[in-house]
């Protein structure tokens, strides 16, 4: 039965068969030949794969009378970011990977000439970050990276604990070969910078650590708060190197994850990653 317009929106309805049936009805065109589809005046190539993912598809209304003329577009999808998004994801990743220190002025000019960028995407993205209270404003204007406080450090101390323990554990079951052995590899790595004494390695190599971990637990809304809670704790980090008792005992931990993942245990890698913040948390407190 062909669809009849609707008298006042002037909409096609679906023909009576198809609007009672409790199933929905997939509309297709006629069978041609293999590799083309009807375009109402011809056929047209049809690069159909089965494995293909459509992001959008649409469909044309059909002309009055027939449901054969059906035209079907695939559309990729496309990503736009402004610069004012760029920068402020390198800016919070700076953060998270312990790039800027606790209490230094970011310089809007020195940061714009680091990316390459004008100054006004770098003005935004720092506004931006102030308005979530992830930077600071100082009294002479300036916009400085906040010094936490031992209150503010020990509650997002049990937040960590409970997120990061969460992701680890959900990871677990996700960690493959390859992840073991990028894994092992950052592992060598971080010794090497304990050996060199490198603060600044230590750091960004611990943070890839933690991430590529959380990463496996394909859990985007987890990752993202724990991405926030770095970009409030990751500054601290680059003073742990200036605790010696740290420095002798910074990869242990790591190892001991490493370890619970190989034998895929979720409740023992919990644990030990919760073991691992607090061993630095301690070392940090202990500092004052």
């Amino acid at each position: 039965m062909n669809p009849t317009p609707d008298p006042v929106s002037g909409f096609f309805r679906h023909p009576p068969a198809i609007a009672r049936s409790p199933r929905p009805q997939l509309l297709t065109a006629p069978r041609r030949s293999p590799g083309r589809v009807s375009s109402g005046g011809g056929s047209s190539p049809w690069p159909w794969r089965k494995d293909q993912v459509l992001h959008s598809v649409f469909a044309a209304v059909p002309r009055p009378g027939t449901w054969k003329n059906i035209r079907v577009f695939v559309m990729q999808k496309i990503e736009h970011r402004t610069l004012t998004e760029l920068a402020y994801d390198e800016i919070t990743q700076g953060m998270v990977s312990g790039r800027f220190l606790p209490g230094q002025v970011l310089i809007i000019r020195a940061l714009a000439d680091s990316y390459g960028i004008s100054a006004t995407p770098i003005r935004e993205a720092l506004q931006r970050l102030v308005a979530e209270h992830r930077l600071d404003v100082l009294p002479n204007r300036s916009i400085a990276v906040p010094k936490i406080s031992k209150e503010k450090y020990l509650e997002l101390l049990r937040i960590r604990c409970a997120l990061e323990g969460l992701a680890a554990e959900l990871a677990t079951p996700n960690i493959d070969a390859a992840s073991l052995e990028e894994l092992g590899r950052m592992l060598d790595e971080l010794e090497a910078s304990v050996r060199e004494n490198s603060s600044e390695g230590y750091v960004t190599l611990n943070q890839k650590f933690h991430f590529h971990i959380y990463e496996k637990a394909n859990s985007p809304h987890l990752l993202k708060m724990i991405q926030d809670l770095w970009s409030r704790v990751g500054p601290l980090f680059n003073e742990l190197f200036a605790d010696p008792d740290f420095v002798n005992h910074a990869n242990d931990e790591h190892r001991r994850i490493y370890a619970a993942l190989e034998k895929g245990d979720p409740a023992e890698v919990y644990d030990c990653l919760v073991r691992d913040i607090h061993v630095s948390a301690s070392s940090l407190h202990a500092r004052g």
